[in-house]
């Protein structure tokens, strides 16, 4: 089984790479998900079975202020991904790591069935991001509020 994960130099990434020796761990100049061309060599190559997508533009405020790279890394990189998959293993696995401020955070307690509402640009992103991975037959949405450790 081939998994890849991306977003490895992030902190997730990193203590993904500790769990999962055996994946592959590509950085962004051998695998650049923006480039959808390259993501479907890479996925041709390598006959990927598992995806862990943690990559992403994570500031809110970078996020705000880049939008264009904000959407090309978080929308269309994740879009790229899940093509990739879909050409060269249809039935592959894909856990996507987004965010609880998919919500607005005004009601309280949110459960699968609760209408999102993005208050800001980053989190818009990784909704629609979540919309791409929905395409698969076999993923994993994760909503969390991952702190890295300092």
């Amino acid at each position: 089984m081939t998994i890849l994960i991306t977003g490895s130099t992030g902190a997730l990434g990193t203590e993904l790479k500790k769990r999962f020796p055996g994946a592959l761990i590509p950085n962004h100049k051998e695998l650049d998900i923006t480039n959808k061309e390259q993501v479907v060599d890479f996925f041709k190559k390598n006959k990927i079975d598992t995806v862990i997508h943690t990559a992403a533009i994570t500031s809110v405020r970078k996020c705000e202020e880049e939008k264009e790279f904000t959407w090309k890394t978080n929308v269309e990189g994740t879009k790229n991904l899940v093509d990739g998959l879909i050409q060269t293993n249809s039935g592959g696995k894909f856990a996507y790591i987004s965010t609880a401020c998919v919500f607005d955070g005004h009601v309280g307690m949110y459960n699968e069935s609760s209408i999102p509402y993005p208050e800001n640009f980053y989190a818009l992103t990784k909704l629609l991001g979540e919309q791409e991975v929905k395409r698969l037959s076999n993923c994993l949405i994760i909503r969390t509020n991952f702190i890295a450790k300092k």
